[in-house]
C-alpha cells in the first residue's frame, strides 16, 4: 500500500431506526449474538488490514469511547449531516474513506479489501453492487428489464477530499434532491464524478424490518455468520433428575461431600443424587443419552464412587467436543438440612467439574411433607447443565 494512501472508516449509526425499533432501542444498537449491531461492521473494517481507524457517528445521547482504533462522534438530523460529521472527524492527511451503514452487520473483510483495492487503482468513488433477483415494475405498471439494474450496498469508498467537496455542494443546493441523498455515491455523481463498482455480497443486507432482524438472527444461530474477532458460543443445555431412598449405612454423600452421622441412600453406587443428576444433565446436553444407558447395573459395583461416574461422563462430553459452562442443582429433601454445607458442596462440585465456583449453583428445598422426599423416605435432585462447544 502506498505511503500516501490512508483509509479510515465512517460507520453511520445515528439514525432513529423508526421502521424497526424494539423497546425504544434503534436497530443498530440491538444485540445480535450479544454484540451491538453496529460493532459487527466496525470489527470487520478494522480486521481487514486496510482501514486504520473508524469513526462511528452516534446519536447525541450515545456518544462513547469505543476502542483504541475507533471513536464516536455526534451525528446530525439527517443521514447527510451525520456523514458530514463523520468526515469532519477524519484527519486531513487521510486520503480515502469508507462510509458504511451500521445496520449492515454482515459486511466481510474481503469486501472491504475489494473496495480499497479499487480506490488504490485511482477510483474516486466505488460502491458494492449485487444483482436484482426480483421482477421490477414501474409505478405506472410496466415491467422493467432487471438486467439493467443492480442493488447498491455499503460500505462505499471515496477519495476523502472529493466526498467532502460533494457534501459541500449538496449543502449549497439547499432543498434540492441533492441535499437529501439516500447514499453518498449520488453526491459524487451530482458533481460529475464517476462512481465505479465492485461485486457486493447478498448476505451484506441492511436490517430494516423485523423480518430482516429474524433473518439476521437465524444466520447467526446457524453459524453461517459470525462476528469478526469474536466467537459465538455453541451452547447446549441439559436437565438431569435422580432420586434414592434412605436405607444404606452412612455416611451420606451429597455433591461429593460426606455427611457423617446420617443414614446413607440405597443404590448400586454410593447413590450421590447430586452427582448423578449432574452427570445425567451433562449427557443430555451433549445428546449422549442418559446415565442408565452408559452405566447399567452390571457396570456399577456396590458403593462405587459417583465421582468416577462423573469423571467418565466428563471425558465423554470432552470427546464430543464440549466443555462445561455452568451447572445448577437443587436438592429436594426433608432431611438432613444442607444450608450450612452449601459452600463446601459448591466448592467440591467446582473442583470435580473443573470450572469456577461462580459457575456452580447449589440449593436445597423441601416439599412441605409431600411425597417421597417430604416424608423423609429419600432424597431427590434436579440439575441443569450448560455445555459450550470447544473452539
Amino acid at each position: 500500500m502506498s505511503e500516501d494512501f490512508r483509509c479510515w472508516g465512517v460507520v453511520v449509526a445515528a439514525g432513529s431506526g423508526k421502521r424497526m425499533e424494539a423497546g425504544g432501542i434503534p436497530k443498530q444498537f440491538r444485540s445480535l449474538a450479544g454484540i451491538p449491531v453496529f460493532e459487527w461492521s466496525l470489527a470487520a473494517m478494522l480486521a481487514s488490514g486496510v482501514v486504520e481507524k473508524v469513526v462511528v457517528v452516534l446519536p447525541p445521547d450515545q456518544v462513547l469511547a469505543l476502542s483504541q482504533d475507533a471513536f464516536g462522534v455526534e451525528g446530525g438530523k439527517t443521514r447527510a449531516e451525520s456523514v458530514a460529521a463523520g468526515l469532519a472527524a477524519v484527519p486531513a492527511d487521510v486520503s480515502h474513506v469508507l462510509v458504511h451503514d451500521a445496520a449492515r452487520p454482515f459486511v466481510s473483510e474481503a469486501l472491504v479489501r475489494r473496495l480499497v483495492e479499487k480506490l488504490q487503482g485511482g477510483a474516486r468513488g466505488v460502491v458494492p453492487v449485487v444483482p436484482i433477483v426480483d421482477t421490477i415494475r414501474t409505478s405506472e405498471g410496466s415491467t422493467a428489464d432487471r438486467a439493467g439494474f443492480v442493488a447498491v450496498q455499503t460500505p462505499q469508498g471515496f477519495e476523502r477530499a472529493t466526498l467532502v467537496r460533494a457534501h459541500e455542494e449538496a449543502r449549497r443546493a439547499g432543498d434540492s434532491e441533492a441535499a437529501s441523498p439516500t447514499d453518498d455515491a449520488q453526491l459524487l455523481e451530482a458533481i460529475g464524478e464517476e462512481v465505479q463498482s465492485v461485486p457486493g455480497a447478498p448476505e451484506n443486507f441492511k436490517i430494516t424490518t423485523e423480518s430482516d432482524w429474524l433473518t439476521a438472527n437465524a444466520l447467526v444461530m446457524a453459524g453461517v455468520r459470525r462476528p469478526v474477532g469474536r466467537e459465538v458460543d455453541d451452547l447446549r443445555a441439559g436437565i438431569g433428575v435422580d432420586a434414592h431412598r434412605f436405607g444404606a449405612p452412612g455416611p451420606l454423600r451429597i455433591g461429593g461431600v460426606e455427611i457423617e452421622d446420617c443414614e446413607g441412600l440405597e443404590g448400586h453406587s454410593d447413590a450421590d443424587v447430586v452427582l448423578h443428576a449432574i452427570s445425567d444433565a451433562l449427557l443430555g446436553a451433549a445428546a449422549l443419552g442418559d446415565l442408565g444407558r452408559h452405566f447399567p447395573e452390571d457396570r456399577v459395583k456396590p458403593g462405587m464412587s459417583s465421582e468416577l461416574i462423573l469423571a467418565e461422563v466428563l471425558a465423554m462430553i470432552g470427546d464430543a467436543g464440549f466443555r462445561v459452562g455452568n451447572v445448577d442443582t437443587t436438592v429436594i429433601a426433608a432431611r438432613p438440612r444442607l444450608a450450612h454445607l452449601s459452600e463446601a458442596i459448591t466448592s467440591k462440585l467446582a473442583s470435580l467439574l473443573e470450572i469456577p465456583a461462580d459457575c456452580v449453583g447449589f440449593k436445597a428445598t423441601t416439599t412441605d411433607g409431600m411425597g417421597l422426599t417430604g416424608s423423609g423416605e429419600g432424597i431427590a435432585a434436579v440439575a441443569t447443565a450448560m455445555l459450550v462447544r470447544r473452539a
